[in-house]
């Protein structure tokens, strides 16, 4: 529209919350012929500010990002530094846990634009004023304690900021800060983007923190903004969205503001019910929602019996619908497929447990967002290389690991491992384990597989000579690239499992561009050191549209996204909604700036709860099922329906049907067929070898499979002739 009344392209500036919807945007105007247009995220577009104005700024292109993975293990690296009061803060088993609510609690305070000095004097003024005052008094020992606890955040704040200015880092909470920082000091930089843009548009406007408005606020003087959110989508306040925005962006600037009422996703009766949930918030600004796509079925509630029983319907449903036809928004008609089902979960745990038992009956399942990448067996082959090159001589664990992972058969690898538990008997962590020595003298064994043996002890040999020359990513890069077919048999392959093989090995290597980017002098038992630290917690991965698996995902990381069959799970008491907790650090409410602005408390805890539960319904664009279990693993008592699920009056509404599913004594898993599997390990073994160039290993493999199909054709092995595999006639 701007652009058609006369507005140049390139003095609009678009800016959203993710690269993906960044992306998106991007490619919808392009096909408009619309490419001069300005479209970033908030955090790349002030890098960008803070980048183009290095000298006024001190930050150029070479500064460092910062990032969540590697505060951590700062973070726990540096307890000692910290000096905590242990009547305050005890770390003991729970220092991830701790260290993510302080990270959390530092990226709150900088969203807020609050320095560790400012935190400093507020915790000070304040104990300072409780010291004169009864301490026998409950409501005074309340306040102590969350002041005691403020206090020691603080020199966790402090340090980190020392750390962070020492190593010349920025975080993602400093790119939009420092770039505020920088227009507010400098009127003719101000002035000058000011008046390049003289459009702006913001997306996804409810997620968005204060400091994110406060540079909107900076860059559009002229009045000419246009937000586009959905308070009844505000969901993400654990990330600092700030939820008067809407109500602070209104008192600034008069605007007219237009109602986008009609929901082009979900059918009738979802759009109806999650109206009707979203009806007791207070303060909520009530919209006319409708849907103009058919009335649809009703939305099903499923009450099992237990825990179990929610997945095993879930199996049994998606296993019924499954090549049926559905009528698609785009009025074709298309079977349904795994890609056109989500299972969205309250927790992770409950989303990884339903991912696991699909697989178990041959249903391809993804779980999108954290997870500990450290555990996945691509990641665990690379780091095993890593600490042979680290230290050869007591990597015994990792060198059965590879052996295995090369096919050497059980007997020979035992042959091998078992000669050298002989000569290290009682062996202590960094001992030599006489394993790779053992592993060496393979040729005076009565096994077989010696030319497999020989490839990899020559595959070990470089990657150990490697090391001694190379940095730490370009180790990591090669071991994955060249040196191994870790890369290369993924990269090959269609399946969701080894696509989601090639992000982890992504994600393992931008960890160690960022290690090296941060300690560039460190030898590579300190970068081994840094990944076990990494080990004790869950990393974001990117996500990824996989060709054909049902996704699984939690509730959270569902936004933005549509599938035509949702099941959301855990729907009873306790469950969903979860119980309040308060966070243990946390802005205090005289700090907090904009308008209408409190801290968390039970009551707004439910109202966020019962967003999510409408961002999870209207994900559904054609079928929604509602899953209540009664009972869980280790109770005796039946839980009640979740809140949310009575306030609805599920038992009597018309917009819902009721389900219930009585669940088999055991699940009967269906287990893969063994000549099946046997096959299928012989053919990645085969591939490996390939990609290695492993040659003899390859052949090897190719018999042992020729073997298999003469087995499957007569159900034996006689007469099976192995020579007459290798009669080839090359021309």
């Amino acid at each position: 529209h701007l652009v058609k009344t006369g507005s140049e392209q390139s003095s609009i500036l678009c800016l959203t919350f993710t690269e993906k919807a960044a992306g998106e945007m991007k490619n919808r105007l392009e096909k408009k012929g619309i490419l001069d247009a300005k479209v970033n995220t908030f955090h790349s577009f002030a890098k960008e500010i803070l980048e183009d104005n290095f000298i006024e700024s001190g930050l150029g292109r070479s500064t460092k990002i910062f990032k969540k993975s590697s505060q951590m293990v700062w973070c726990i690296r540096n307890t000692d530094r910290f000096d905590f009061n242990s009547e305050h803060i005890e770390l003991g088993n729970n220092q991830v846990r701790i260290y993510s609510a302080i990270l959390e609690a530092v990226s709150n305070f900088k969203e807020e634009m609050i320095s560790p000095d400012q935190v400093q004097e507020y915790v000070k003024t304040n104990l300072a004023r409780l010291d004169s005052q009864d301490k026998e008094d409950i409501e005074i020992q309340k306040q102590l304690k969350f002041f005691n606890k403020l206090n020691e955040f603080n020199k966790v704040y402090i340090k980190y900021e020392e750390y962070r200015k020492e190593k010349e880092l920025i975080d993602f909470d400093d790119m939009i800060t420092k770039a505020i920082e920088l227009l507010q000091k400098d009127p003719v930089i101000l002035s000058n983007y000011q008046e390049k843009f003289q459009h702006i548009l913001v997306d996804e406007f409810q997620d968005n923190n204060f400091s994110q408005l406060e540079l909107v606020k900076l860059l559009g003087k002229h009045g000419n903004i246009t937000a586009v959110g959905d308070d009844d989508q505000c969901i993400m306040k654990f990330q600092g969205a700030y939820f008067g925005i809407f109500q602070d962006f209104e008192s600034t600037y008069p605007c007219d503001k237009v109602e986008l009422s009609r929901n082009y996703r979900s059918n009738q009766n979802i759009v109806n019910l999650a109206n009707q949930l979203l009806d007791p918030i207070q303060k909520r600004v009530k919209k006319s929602l409708f849907s103009e796509e058919e009335e649809g079925e009703p939305v099903t509630v499923v009450r099992t019996p237990t825990d179990d029983g929610e997945v095993e319907y879930t199996v049994q449903c998606i296993q019924k619908l499954l090549d049926k036809p559905l009528k698609r928004r785009d009025g074709t008609t298309k079977p349904i497929t795994y890609k056109d089902i989500a299972i969205l979960s309250r927790r992770k745990a409950e989303g990884q447990k339903f991912a696991k038992t699909l697989k178990s009956f041959g249903i391809p399942a993804t779980f999108v967002g954290e997870s500990n990448i450290f555990s996945s067996p691509v990641i665990l082959d690379l780091l095993s290389f890593l600490k042979i090159a680290n230290s050869p001589s007591s990597s015994g664990a990792e060198l059965f690991r590879l052996m295995k992972s090369h096919g050497i058969s059980e007997r020979n690898v035992a042959v091998i491992t078992n000669t050298a538990h002989k000569k290290a008997r009682y062996v202590y962590d960094g001992q030599d384990d006489y394993v790779l020595e053992t592993l060496r003298k393979f040729e005076e064994f009565k096994i077989t597989q010696k030319t497999e043996i020989h490839e990899l002890l020559e595959q070990i040999d470089n990657v150990i000579e490697l090391s001694n020359r190379s940095m730490v990513s370009e180790l990591v890069y090669k071991i994955m690239m060249s040196y191994s077919d870790i890369y290369k048999k993924s990269l090959n392959s269609e399946k969701a499992s080894d696509k989601k093989n090639l992000i982890l090995l992504n994600k393992f290597y931008e960890i160690a561009q960022e290690y090296q980017d941060i300690y560039p002098e460190q030898p590579l038992s300190d970068f081994i050191e840094h990944i076990s630290i990494l080990g004790e917690f869950d990393i974001e991965i990117e996500d990824l549209d996989f060709e054909d698996t049902v996704n699984v995902l939690t509730l959270h990381k569902s936004k933005g996204k549509e599938f035509p069959i949702v099941f959301v799970t855990d729907l009873a008491e306790k469950r969903f909604p979860s119980s309040y907790k308060e966070r243990t650090f946390h802005v205090p409410e005289e700090l907090m700036k904009g308008v209408d602005r409190t801290i968390e408390s039970a009551q707004y805890h439910l109202e966020e709860e019962r967003r999510l539960f409408y961002v999870g319904m209207t994900r559904a664009m054609n079928m929604l099922f509602l899953l209540y279990p009664k009972k869980y693993a280790g109770n005796v008592n039946e839980k009640n329906p979740s809140q949310f699920l009575l306030e609805l009056d599920y038992e009597n509404n018309p917009l819902i049907k009721i389900v219930d599913f009585e669940e088999s004594d055991s699940m009967d898993m269906q287990s893969e067929d063994v000549v099946d599997r046997v096959k299928a390990d012989l053919q990645k073994e085969a591939a490996s070898a390939i990609n290695q160039l492993h040659l003899k290993t390859a052949i090897h493999r190719i018999i042992e499979l020729s073997r298999v199909k003469h087995f499957e054709k007569h159900g034996n092995f006689d007469e099976f002739d192995s020579q007459s595999v290798l009669k080839i006639n090359i021309d």
